[in-house]
């Protein structure tokens, strides 16, 4: 299986100052690698290691169970602070007992695997459709040369978590490419405002060569 260290961080396991991924054997079973410091959890005494680069939502029950999660100290100062209550989210195709989710990261049972059909969890779509579609959803980051004056300006590829889209786009998290071309809404400093505030992206978008380009690409600011 491919490395599940996506390109997109958990935000719970950057908090944490945690590494995490998950690698597979040639028996097609994935199993987590160990990094410096890894994302951890315990659940009804088991524990739990977080896996990174979760791309698109698992089906979940609905129900939610308590867990522990566990800082750890990748300082040096052997300060590690306490568990943290939380609340986990049951999935529709995997036992408790074996992973978890928690916000958007996916913690496995130390010592188990994830079988090979959650392969498709960690894999981006691939952008095949014709014409131009909508997408909207949650913009969580930017990856292209920072402004002298702050913010951004095209070309750059902005990360969204799509909440609504066509399939196979919605639930997924992936990387949209605003060119020169891309009509956008905001000027670059106001990039880095819009990500502060939680803005969610509006793309008008098209497939080119298997990507995600923006036509167009604007903020709307949260709900309040």
């Amino acid at each position: 299986m491919r490395s599940t260290t996506g390109v997109l961080v958990a935000a719970l396991a950057l908090l944490a100052g945690c590494a995490a991924a998950g690698s597979s054997g040639g028996d097609g079973t994935t199993s987590s690698s160990r990094g410096l410091c890894e994302a951890r959890m315990q659940h009804d005494g088991m524990d739990y290691v977080g896996f990174l680069g979760l791309v698109r939502d698992p089906d979940v029950t609905g129900e939610e169970v308590d867990v522990a999660l566990q800082w750890c100290d990748d300082t040096g100062r052997g300060t590690t602070p306490p568990d943290t209550p939380a609340s986990a989210a049951v999935l529709t195709d995997l036992p408790a007992d074996l992973a978890l989710v928690v916000d958007s990261t996916l913690y496995v049972r130390v010592g188990r695997e994830l079988p090979r059909w959650t392969d498709r969890w960690f894999t981006e779509p691939t952008c095949r459709r014709p014409g131009t579609f909508d997408l909207v959803g949650d913009w969580t980051g930017v990856d292209g040369g920072v402004l002298p004056e702050g913010g951004y300006e095209p070309p750059y590829r902005a990360f969204v978590h799509v909440t609504d889209g066509p399939q196979p786009f919605l639930g997924a998290r992936i990387k949209v490419r605003v060119t020169a071309a891309t009509e956008v809404a905001m000027s670059g400093p106001e990039v880095a405002a819009a990500l502060q505030r939680g803005d969610a992206a509006v793309v008008v978008a098209r497939c080119v060569n298997g990507y995600v380009r923006a036509l167009s690409f604007r903020p709307r600011s949260p709900q309040p």
